[in-house]
């Protein structure tokens, strides 16, 4: 095949947008909403390879294959991969956010494709690319799942491009590190008019030197299954954590290394072609020896003056080339596993750049030895990600004397300090209340989704409201609301002058930590009062569709530190919305409460309440606020407003 098609095809993927690099010190909710974005990504890719080898099994007959000396049968095992990747994305995303991986909305012609050997070269192209997509996206994820998702998938694919490769070209692993990719939109090829999908950005959270410590950390409460070896270590930690990475990294490599230094040495050409080798597979030996050298010089050079002495190696039980293929085969695909789980344990960028293009080539080099010993270059649909535990196995297996012990990074979570609270002390206030009186307050209000609002006799209407539609709150309404946990003894209170709309939540308060705070109505009633020590209050990561579960103090504390935004349940008639440090109270008396400068609401939710004109401030509203003017983008229109601070 023409190596020419093959590059212009390799060319031909790699257009597209650039892998975006993101702020040093993100919050927990960009974090996550990037990990959505990754999962994005890589299933929009899913689907290109699934309709670009729908195409090819319609179009090319299975006698094309043998020609080229390629297994008709092992491709259509591709295919069926890329389908259980595209499975694969969307169950650890409903596992991980509570709902449906998006789907783009995309028709694919391959009709540029019309010969077999602009196929396969397109076929290759975009197993290579994919696999090193993959590893970088990798660099993007933020949480245990995706990255082992990621990083299982991406195995395969390289395995899948070594089978190809061997095939096609000179080499299965032309590269000594699997090169490590900007973000590449695959559509555009094949879908010009296919909507592009954003690329996720490269993120790292700064652990803090110092931090609270909270009765549940709502981050490690999410992922209750996993058991971390420390949280929010030192930054020094961290770097020293790398380190033993890399040692682990050179510790595998020195192994491998040795393996292949033995038998070549100990077997002849000879050997090799009378053990089922071709004369370019034992070219490719010695390609993958030197690789494993240049690796070698690679870590040394990064661990510097961190010195690590590898272990003497015994290989006399390899009497055979078969035994050696066999040793060879499992020993990648287990130290390919252990480099997969190094992807969760690697902070810094750089370095885990270089681990991820390593176990990218390592999958390559144990399909290759697979190839050979079975005729099966890939046995499993998704790889394995092991602890650096399982390397003591593969260490021991030949070791015959360690200088120096094996190397065991840990496995650190680095969340910001913004989202670690610890409830401040609550200290006891004069009824304290976020107001709002609809004869005013229209032009702050917004909501989900397109409607009209008005005022009238001192509500906000609504007309011909969509079901499902929220209010959203006013910017007075979001910020540090902490104070109004008060102990539990704050209230939001919703006051409706018509039943509310849809099923479902009735109050959702989004945090920025990535959580929010829900809040079910418990009937169809026109006052509804949630306090917040009454236990109905639940938590869940934003975008999750579950009901979540019972919200802590520490929870609730948690959100409203850092409210982004408070959604009210809509409806076509909103009466009163207030937000207390206290219980409603009862009474009725509204003479001489709001000192001219107010608007009296004799029984909510405190008894008589005044909702301050603009200017003022206070519980009688006798203080005078300077005003500040804003903007405020209603539906269908811009409309200025002075609100008092």
């Amino acid at each position: 095949m023409s190596k020419a098609i093959i590059v212009f095809f390799f060319v031909f993927f790699f257009f597209g947008c650039q892998m975006v690099e993101g702020q040093s010190n993100p919050t927990v909710a960009q974090l996550i909403n990037n990990d959505i974005a990754a999962y994005s990504y890589a299933f929009a890719m899913e689907q290109v390879g699934i309709a670009l080898y729908n195409f090819g099994s319609r179009t090319f007959e299975r006698e094309l294959y043998s020609k080229v000396n390629i297994s008709f049968e092992l491709v259509k095992l591709i295919e069926t991969h890329t389908q259980l990747h595209a499975t694969a994305l969307r169950l650890a995303f409903v596992s991980e956010f509570g709902q449906q991986i998006p789907t783009p909305n995309c028709t694919y012609s391959f009709q540029s494709l019309n010969t077999f050997p602009k196929y396969l070269a397109a076929v290759i192209s975009y197993e290579s690319t994919a696999a090193s997509t993959y590893y970088s996206l990798i660099l993007t994820g933020y949480s245990k799942a995706t990255i082992q998702t990621f990083a299982s998938i991406a195995t395969v694919k390289s395995k899948h491009t070594a089978y190809l490769s061997r095939a096609l070209v000179d080499t299965p692993f032309p590269s000594t590190n699997q090169p490590i990719s900007n973000l590449t939109d695959f559509t555009s090829p094949f879908a010009p008019s296919c909507p592009p999908v954003p690329a996720p950005r490269v993120l790292r959270a700064v652990p803090p030197s110092a931090f609270d410590t909270p009765s549940r950390n709502p981050v490690l409460q999410k992922r209750a299954e996993t058991a971390f070896d420390a949280v929010n270590p030192s930054l020094a930690a961290l770097t020293a954590n790398d380190v033993e990475s890399l040692k682990l990294t050179l510790a595998l490599n020195s192994v491998e290394l040795a393996l292949l230094d033995y038998s070549l040495s100990r077997f002849t050409f000879a050997n090799f072609i009378a053990g089922g080798y071709s004369a370019a597979d034992f070219a490719n030996l010695n390609i993958l020896q030197r690789q494993l050298l240049t690796q070698n010089q690679q870590l040394t050079t990064l661990l510097r003056s961190q010195e690590y002495r590898p272990c003497s190696f015994n290989f006399a039980q390899i009497t055979s080339v078969a035994t050696f293929t066999s040793t060879a085969a499992n020993l990648f695909d287990n130290s390919t596993a252990v480099l997969n789980g190094l992807l969760l344990r690697v902070y810094d960028k750089e370095f885990l750049s270089f681990v991820a293009s390593l176990a990218g080539v390592s999958g390559k080099y144990a399909s290759f030895f697979a190839t050979l010993r079975s005729g099966a270059p890939f046995p499993r649909d998704l790889a394995e990600v092991s602890s650096p535990a399982a390397a003591r196995s593969i260490v021991d297996a030949f070791a015959t004397t360690c200088p120096d012990p094996l190397p065991s990074p840990k496995y650190y979570q680095v969340v910001p300090l913004e989202t670690v609270v610890t409830p401040a002390p609550y200290q006891p206030t004069q009824g304290t209340c976020l107001v709002t009186d609809f004869l005013y307050d229209v032009p702050s209000w917004s909501s989900t989704h397109k409607v009209n609002f008005t005022s009238a006799n001192s509500s906000l209407v609504v007309s011909n409201p969509p079901a499902g539609f929220f209010f959203l709150a006013p910017a007075r309404y979001r910020g540090n609301l902490s104070a109004f946990y008060a102990n539990g003894n704050g209230t939001v209170s919703v006051l409706y002058g018509a039943p509310a709309t849809g099923s479902g939540a009735g109050l959702i308060i989004k945090g920025g930590n990535g959580f929010e705070l829900v809040y079910q109505y418990p009937s169809v009633q026109s006052l509804y009062i949630a306090s917040f020590g009454s236990g109905s209050w639940f938590i869940r990561p934003q975008g999750s569709n579950s009901t979540g579960t019972p919200a802590t103090a520490a929870d609730i504390v948690g959100v409203l530190t850092y409210v982004q935004c408070f959604l009210v349940k809509g409806s076509s008639n909103l009466k009163g919305f207030n937000l207390c440090d206290t219980a409603p109270q009862s009474g009725s008396d509204c003479a001489n409460r709001c000192s001219g400068h107010g608007a009296c609401t004799p029984n909510f939710p405190l008894g008589p309440t005044c909702s301050c004109f603009y200017g003022y401030s206070g519980a009688n509203c006798a203080t005078r606020v300077r005003s500040q003017t804003g903007r405020f983008k209603l539906p269908s229109k811009v409309i200025t407003w002075n609100y008092g601070l």
